[in-house]
C-alpha cells in the first residue's frame, strides 16, 4: 500500500468511526423505552448501567 493510498483512508476510517460511534451512542435513548419495557427494569437502572458501561470503556482505552 502506497503512502498516499494510506492517506485517502485515514480520513474515511475517521468519518466512518464518527458515524458508527454516533449511531451506537444515541441508540440507548431511542430504544431505552423498548429496553426497560422488555427487561422489567427503571430508567434508572438502565441508564445507569449505560452510563457505567461508558466510564469502563474509558478506563479500559
Amino acid at each position: 500500500m502506497t503512502r498516499s493510498t494510506v492517506w485517502r483512508l485515514v480520513p474515511a476510517l475517521g468519518v466512518t468511526q464518527i458515524i458508527s460511534w454516533g449511531t451506537l451512542y444515541y441508540s440507548i435513548a431511542v430504544l431505552g423505552a423498548s429496553i426497560r419495557e422488555e427487561l422489567g427494569i427503571s430508567s434508572a437502572a438502565l441508564f445507569g448501567a449505560y452510563s457505567l458501561s461508558l466510564l469502563l470503556s474509558a478506563l479500559v482505552a
